[in-house]
């Protein structure tokens, strides 16, 4: 196999000490992409795309039981590229997250869901991810 060479940047701007906006380009050098499956050489007719996203993020301060836990709320949407030639298709995503963050301990939720569009066959993807941490 040979990898696409992947280049992203991202940007974050704090409006606020509890408001920020974060948003990400990522280029996938689609058109270079290689299999060889014993020693035959797999032609693929990928195309390079751009991935775009964007997300927002605002924290809140709540008490619960006496004491005082950050609840950062998330929102975000992404329109992803796919590197077939035909048919044009790309999917747009929605997210929305939620987290529970108390000294070092981080507890975070969040959904994913998209819509593909441009093959005809309306395609779906959903994603559910929790994430428990310990800040070191």
């Amino acid at each position: 196999y040979k990898q696409p060479l992947v280049i992203g940047a991202g940007v974050s701007y704090k409006f606020s000490q509890r408001l920020r906006l974060i948003s990400d380009l990522c280029y996938y050098n689609w058109s270079d992409y290689k299999v060889t499956y014993f020693e035959e050489v797999k032609e693929r007719n990928f195309k390079d795309v751009v991935k775009m996203s964007v997300g927002a993020e605002y924290t809140s301060l709540i008490r619960i039981f006496h004491r005082e836990f950050y609840c950062p709320f998330r929102v975000g949407i992404s329109k992803d590229p796919q590197p077939m030639k035909e048919p044009n298709s790309s999917y747009l995503y929605f997210s929305l997250g939620i987290g529970l963050h108390w000294n070092k301990f981080l507890f975070d939720a969040g959904t994913l869901i998209g819509k593909e569009k441009g093959s005809g066959n309306s395609l779906s993807a959903q994603r559910i991810a929790f994430s428990l941490s310990y800040r070191l």
